[in-house]
């Protein structure tokens, strides 16, 4: 699978050449996202809380994931039935993106690839046999946005 730039506000999930899903900003500067799959599911995301503290991710107007900064950097990715992951970056130039589970399973690794004629970033995507959720790795791609900008938390 891979993460590819179509356009300032769009990322499209790829597997062998089809389109999987779709992470599309509402405006360049906005964090106001959405992701669309190829099952028509909608899920919205936003920031919340009282000074955008945290980012909630809805679908049909219920909450089903959010995710904040702690201390340590790392964002915190809490989904529904209390099950949590952590994004970090590895490498000396941040030259990896890894989401791990609360026993420090590597659960996906996603490799930036810069793209110098769009100026921006591609990822390659890998994961373990149990991670192919698409929405959960549209969902990192926007993770891996926010942290990279620092702007959304």
């Amino acid at each position: 699978m891979k993460i590819t730039r179509i356009n300032r506000k769009t990322y499209q999930l790829t597997k062998n050449e089809q389109v999987l899903g779709q992470l599309t900003y509402k405006n360049s500067l906005s964090n106001k996202a959405e992701i669309t799959l190829i099952d028509s599911a909608i899920y919205q995301i936003k920031p919340a809380g009282f000074f955008k503290s945290h980012v909630i991710v809805t679908k049909n107007e219920i909450e089903i994931a959010k995710f904040k900064m702690n201390w340590k950097g790392q964002l915190v990715i809490s989904l529904q039935f209390e099950r949590e992951f952590f994004l970090k970056s590895k490498g000396f130039f941040h030259s990896k993106y890894i989401i791990e589970n609360k026993d420090g399973e590597k659960i996906i690794q996603l490799e930036p690839k810069f793209n110098w004629s769009k100026f921006c970033y591609n990822y390659n995507i890998s994961y373990n046999n149990q991670s192919q959720d698409k929405f959960f790795i549209l969902l990192a791609v926007y993770c891996i946005n926010c942290q990279v900008s620092q702007g959304c938390l």
